[in-house]
């Protein structure tokens, strides 16, 4: 059985329902929601584009993985549904640290859905020099299928494509959790 001490981690591409699937899980389990895209905006007082155009991504995935570890360390992430950045899962020992503390969960979503999800390319940092459908859909195969060798090491993986409310996935995922 899950234990509420537990930590739940989402991961997945940008778009695939990290955040709205991660509220609604927690609030269902009466645990805290914590998004590592938002703590790094609290830590740094920029958002994440401005980062991603006045420092790189290269400094951002060190923020990135920094932020994890304070979050590890100050046991903060005891009883939360955590949200991580798309990438984070995939920065050296970053995948090791959240599965030694939490249950990872896999949010999978075709490239057709994240595509259509991407409403807006200036709040997404890494297709901001994308434009046209054919290239950010080029650029999320891509990338897509660089990071699922890392997201598939989750220890559970479940399908938030199209068609499904955030609600049905939320109750796929404590399925899983209770017996998995």
């Amino acid at each position: 059985m899950f234990s509420k001490n537990r930590t739940i981690f989402l991961i997945g591409f940008m778009a695939s329902g990290k955040t709205t699937v991660g509220k609604l899980l927690a609030r269902r389990l009466g645990m805290s929601f914590i998004d590592t895209d938002s703590e790094i905006e609290k830590k740094v007082g920029r958002k994440i584009p401005e980062i991603f155009k006045t420092d790189g991504e290269p400094y951002f995935r060190k923020l990135e993985s920094d932020i994890l570890r304070e979050l590890v360390e100050s046991g903060n992430i005891k009883n939360a549904v955590v949200a991580t950045g798309g990438g984070l899962p995939c920065s050296e020992g970053n995948l090791a640290l959240i599965k030694e503390n939490g249950i990872v969960v896999y949010l999978m979503v075709t490239v057709h859905d994240i595509v259509n999800r991407i409403e807006d390319a200036d709040k997404r940092p890494v297709f901001k020099n994308f434009v046209t459908g054919g290239e950010i859909y080029e650029k999320v195969k891509s990338l897509l299928s660089y990071r699922e060798n890392y997201y598939r090491q989750a220890d559970i993986i479940v399908d938030n494509s199209s068609g499904k409310t955030p609600f049905m996935v939320v109750e796929e995922i404590l399925e899983n959790i209770i017996n998995g």
